[in-house]
C-alpha cells in the first residue's frame, strides 16, 4: 500500500523484488480530539495480543470494519507467529478492493478534516502528535518481537508503521467528526487491543 504523502516502509520479499503493500505505512501520527482518549497513548499495550487466539469480540470488530468500508463479508483468520505475519505481508494476492476502499475513505476524511480545521492547523496537529508518539510505538514493536525471540528491526518498523497508520486514520476520522461506528474507529480498536490488522489477503482478512 502506497501512502499519498507520508514516508513509507518496505518489507523486502525473499529473493528480492518489490516490497508488498502491507509494509508501506506512514510515520507515527495521531491525536484524538473528541472523547475516548488519545488516538496514540503511551499506556496502550501495543502488539501485546499478537499471536493469541482471536476473541469473538475481536472477530466482530473486524467484521464491522470491513462492513463499514463497504466490503463483502470474508472469513476472519488469526495469525499465530511473527514469521507468519511477515510472510502474509509479502504475499501478492492482497485485495486491491480493500486497499482502494481505505484510500478513498482516507482521502475523504482528509478533505473533511481540513475543511473543518484548516489544512495548516490539521497538519501541525498531526506533526506534533507524531513527535510524541513515534518512540512508544516503535519500542513496543521491538519489545514484542524480542519477547518472541526475534531480532528483526525491519519487521518491527513495519509493525510500528501499521499501528501508526491506524492511529493516523482514526485521528482523521475524529477531526472529521466521525463516530465510534466508523471503519477506522473499528480498526483502531483492534490496535489498541494489542493486535496487528494485516488486512484482506486471498479470501480472508487476517488479524495478528
Amino acid at each position: 500500500m502506497v501512502a499519498a504523502a507520508p514516508p513509507t516502509l518496505t518489507l523486502p520479499r525473499k529473493g528480492g523484488g518489490d516490497g508488498q503493500h502491507l509494509a508501506s505505512f506512514p510515520s507515527p501520527v495521531a491525536g484524538e480530539s473528541r472523547g475516548g482518549g488519545s488516538a496514540v497513548s503511551r499506556d496502550v499495550a501495543w502488539f501485546a495480543s499478537c499471536g493469541t487466539t482471536l476473541r469473538p469480540d475481536e472477530i466482530a470488530t473486524t467484521e464491522a470494519y470491513l462492513a463499514a468500508l463497504g466490503l463483502p463479508r470474508v472469513p476472519i483468520g488469526g495469525v499465530a507467529t511473527w514469521r507468519e505475519a511477515a510472510a502474509l505481508a509479502q504475499r501478492d494476492d492482497w485485495s486491491r478492493d480493500w486497499w482502494q476502499a481505505e484510500e478513498i475513505e482516507r482521502a475523504a476524511l482528509g478533505r473533511a478534516a481540513a475543511a473543518a480545521k484548516g489544512e495548516t492547523a490539521l497538519l501541525n496537529s498531526l506533526s506534533r502528535a507524531m513527535e510524541a508518539t513515534a518512540s512508544p510505538i516503535q519500542a513496543a514493536a521491538s519489545a514484542a518481537l524480542g519477547r518472541a525471540g526475534i531480532a528483526d528491526e525491519m519487521l518491527a518498523r513495519v509493525a510500528a508503521g501499521a499501528a501508526s497508520q491506524a492511529c493516523h486514520h482514526y485521528a482523521l476520522a475524529q477531526e472529521a467528526g466521525r463516530g465510534a461506528d466508523h471503519a477506522f474507529a473499528h480498526k483502531h480498536r483492534l490496535y489498541r487491543g494489542g493486535r496487528w490488522l494485516l488486512g484482506v489477503v486471498g479470501e480472508c482478512c487476517f488479524v495478528f
